[in-house]
C-alpha cells in the first residue's frame, strides 16, 4: 500500500470510548442526573474493593462538591441540552455565563469517575494505535499529525509514556526527546514553550485543551497531598489514583477550584471560521479564568492545525460526531484547501449502512461530513484512501437537497480498531 506525504487523524470523542470514557451523550448524563452519577461512582468504587459506600453518597466531601453543581446541573438537565457545549453557548455572556467554568469543572469531575489505567488499560485503542506512531527505534512517524477535539487527557498520557520508555531503552538526543514531549502532550508540558509548532514532523494537536495539565514526571503522589507535592492538577493524579480517593482529590479545597485549561469550540473560533484575536479571547473566555495565559499556545495549536490539514494528502475522522458548533472549526481548518485528498471516517455507525444502495446518502455520517466540508471548501475533493484502491475522482455531480457534492468517495471503517489495522 502506498504510503501518503501526510497523514492526518482527526480524533473525536468516539475514539475514547474504548478506553472506558462516555460519549456526549453519556457524558451529560452524568454530569445532569445524580442519581446517574453516583450509581457509577458507587459500582466503580466497589469494584476496587472499597465498602460501605452509601454514606459518601449521602453526605461526604465528594457528594458536597457535586452538589455544589446544584444550579448548573438543573440548567443542564430542566434544558434537555445534549451538551455542555449547548448550555454553554447560551449561557455565553448572559446572567447565567458564571455557570460556564462550573461546566467545565464538573465535565472534569466526571472524568474522574474513569481510570483507564486500572479498567482499560489492555482494551482501549490506543495500545496498538500508538504503537503504529513509532517508527523503528524510538522515533514517532513524521508522516502522522493528530488533530484532537477531544477534552480527557488519556491519549497523550499514554503517549509520553511511551516515548519516555522507548527513548530509554533506544536513546535518543536530548532535543529531540523535548520538543516530542511537547509535540506529543500538544504543548501543554510547558505551555510557554511553543517553537515545537513551527517545526516539521509528528504533532498531537488538542485543539479544545485538556481536562488535566500532563504531569512532568512520572512519580508516585499520595492522597492528600503530602508537604513539598504540587498541587497542580495533573495526569498523576487523574490516573494515579483508584475511585475513591480520586474523586476525593477532585473534590478536596485544593483542587475544585481549578479551572481546567479547556475550551469550547466559539471560545478560539469565530462563527465565520477565523482564529479568534487575544482580546476577543479573553471577551469570551472571561477575564476571571485562570488560564488566559495560554492564548498564544492555543493560537498556535490552531495555526499549526490547518497547515496541516492543508498540507496533508490523507485525512481520516474517527469517532468524530458532526456537533452543532464543529462547522466554524471545520471552516478554519479546511477552507482554501485544493487538492485530492484520501479520505477515511471511521465510526461505528458506518456498519448500520454497509449493504446500503448508497453509503453516502447524506443522512449517514459520511453523507453529511462529505456535504459539509463541500459547501465549506467546494474546490476539495476526496477519494478512497489507498488502502481500498484509492478509486479515480470523476467529474460527475450529484444533488442531495440543496447541497452538490462529487460523487468521489471516502472510504468507512467501521471503528477504531478496524482503522488501525486497516490504514496506518
Amino acid at each position: 500500500m502506498l504510503k501518503p506525504k501526510k497523514h492526518v487523524i482527526i480524533l473525536g470523542a468516539g475514539a475514547s470510548i474504548t478506553s472506558g470514557y462516555p460519549d456526549a451523550n453519556r457524558l451529560t448524563e452524568l454530569m445532569c442526573d445524580r442519581r446517574t452519577f453516583f450509581q457509577t461512582f458507587v459500582k466503580r468504587a466497589i469494584a476496587d474493593g472499597e465498602e460501605n459506600m452509601e454514606g459518601w453518597v449521602r453526605n461526604s466531601t465528594i457528594s458536597k462538591y457535586y452538589d455544589s453543581f446544584s444550579e448548573t446541573v438543573r440548567l443542564l438537565r430542566s434544558g434537555d441540552f445534549a451538551t455542555m457545549d449547548e448550555l454553554s453557548n447560551l449561557a455565553a455572556g448572559g446572567t447565567h455565563s458564571s455557570e460556564i467554568s462550573n461546566l467545565k469543572r464538573l465535565m472534569r469531575f466526571v472524568f474522574g469517575l474513569t481510570n483507564p489505567e486500572i479498567t482499560n488499560w489492555p482494551t482501549s485503542d490506543y495500545r496498538t494505535f500508538i504503537h503504529a506512531l513509532f517508527e523503528r527505534k524510538s522515533q514517532l512517524r513524521d508522516d502522522i499529525s493528530i488533530i484532537s477535539f477531544n477534552y480527557d487527557p488519556y491519549f497523550e498520557f499514554r503517549l509520553v509514556r511511551a516515548l519516555r520508555a522507548r527513548s530509554h531503552i533506544r536513546p535518543v538526543s536530548e532535543e529531540y526527546l523535548a520538543r516530542m514531549n511537547q509535540a506529543a502532550t500538544s504543548g501543554f508540558l510547558f505551555p510557554a514553550d511553543i517553537e515545537w509548532t513551527k517545526t516539521p514532523g509528528f504533532c498531537h494537536l488538542k485543539l479544545h485543551g485538556t481536562a488535566a495539565f500532563p504531569a512532568r514526571k512520572m512519580e508516585q503522589l499520595h492522597c492528600p497531598p503530602q508537604a513539598g507535592e504540587s498541587v497542580e492538577l495533573t495526569t498523576a493524579r487523574m490516573f494515579g489514583f483508584e475511585t475513591l480517593p480520586r474523586l476525593l482529590l477532585l473534590s478536596s479545597s485544593q483542587f475544585a477550584l481549578q479551572d481546567p485549561p479547556t475550551l469550547l469550540p466559539w471560545e478560539i473560533v469565530s462563527t465565520e471560521g477565523k482564529l479568534l484575536d487575544r482580546e476577543a479571547f479573553e471577551a469570551q473566555v472571561g477575564s476571571d479564568w485562570q488560564h488566559t495565559s495560554l492564548y498564544p499556545l492555543f493560537a498556535s495549536l490552531w495555526q499549526r492545525a490547518r497547515h496541516e490539514i492543508q498540507e496533508a494528502d490523507k485525512i481520516s475522522f474517527v469517532g468524530l460526531s458532526l456537533g452543532a458548533f464543529i462547522e466554524p472549526e471545520l471552516r478554519f481548518l479546511f477552507s482554501g484547501k485544493t487538492n485530492i485528498v484520501q479520505g477515511v471516517v471511521a465510526n461505528p455507525e458506518n456498519s448500520k449502512y454497509k449493504n446500503f444502495a448508497d453509503p453516502f446518502y447524506p443522512t449517514t455520517l459520511c453523507g453529511r461530513l462529505l456535504d459539509m466540508l463541500y459547501k465549506i471548501c467546494p474546490t476539495l475533493a476526496f477519494n478512497r484512501s489507498n488502502s481500498e484502491g484509492g478509486l479515480p475522482i470523476t467529474d460527475k455531480r450529484e444533488r442531495f437537497g440543496n447541497t452538490t457534492r462529487d460523487a468521489s468517495e471516502i472510504t468507512a471503517r467501521s471503528d477504531f480498531a478496524d482503522f488501525i489495522q486497516n490504514e496506518l
